[in-house]
């Protein structure tokens, strides 16, 4: 059996065929951190889950931690790495392990169909973004916000570069923290200064972060107080090695604290 996949993209709507013996991957890439993900598709059943800590983190070595849950049988993975490793050393030693288990619990015909990537600065995108080889429209633009996403961003798109050449046949999804404030009212995200003499890569405004945590507290809120979104308006509190508010009006966010970066 076999499930249509629909992805809306910033420049048109993709579907592919995937079928439902492929996985699907979630990385969130921190500032020090790369927490990461292995499901089944259709049924989003955990196979694989762990994080690295102390990633690019000067004197410290990096950790990777992950459990494989094997119908109960789960088996904790533990390494540590070489002082100093960069970012996406990291990165690749992760994929690697996660290969040796998945030929050791699973079925090796199995293919990750979908990687899911968290990317704090998205600028004026408003929907996800799809890049596969030959499609890789906006990495560019990404990189280049960088500048207001130092920790985040670049390395966001170096995982997906990653990603590109290692797992060719999987679909990157680009999921953006800025996404989940673009209804922010205009009299909120409107910075009272003269415009540039250069233009900027991207309107000088309040963006926001931090938006798929909320995104997915939220719909937990909605779910516990068996309320609809949109009737729900909450303060919540993101705190974590970079900390935001969000004032959320009837299921949207309304304004934050976080503005043009997330250290601003």
């Amino acid at each position: 059996m076999k499930t249509i996949l629909a992805v809306v993209s910033t420049s048109r709507a993709e579907s592919w065929v995937i079928n439902e013996a492929d996985w699907g991957a979630a990385q969130n890439c921190g500032s020090s951190s790369i927490k990461f993900k292995l499901y089944t598709i259709p049924d989003l059943n955990v196979l694989i889950s762990g994080q690295a800590s102390s990633v690019a983190t000067k004197g410290a070595k990096p950790s990777v931690k992950y459990v494989v849950h094997d119908q109960g049988n789960d088996e904790k993975i533990s390494e540590d790495e070489e002082e100093n490793m960069p970012y996406e050393a990291v990165f690749e030693r992760i994929v690697a392990l996660i290969d040796q288990s998945t030929s050791k619990h699973f079925q090796p015909e199995d293919a990750i169909a979908a990687v899911s990537h968290r990317v704090v600065h998205g600028g004026t995108e408003s929907e996800p973004m799809e890049i596969y080889p030959g499609h890789t429209e906006g990495l560019d633009l990404l990189d280049k916000l960088s500048d207001f996403a130092p920790l985040h961003n670049h390395r966001a798109v170096e995982v997906v570069k990653f990603c590109l050449e290692h797992l060719p046949n999987s679909r990157q999804i680009l999921c953006f923290d800025t996404l989940f404030h673009h209804t922010l009212p205009k009299h909120v995200y409107t910075y009272p200064l003269a415009p540039p003499a250069e233009a900027p890569a991207i309107p000088l405004r309040k963006y926001g972060a931090h938006g798929l945590s909320y995104a997915y507290i939220l719909g937990k809120m909605s779910e516990h107080l068996q309320k609809p979104q949109e009737e729900l308006n909450l303060i919540i509190a993101h705190l974590g090695s970079g900390a935001s508010m969000c004032l959320i009006k009837q299921g949207k966010s309304f304004d934050t604290t976080m503005g043009l970066t997330p250290l601003e």
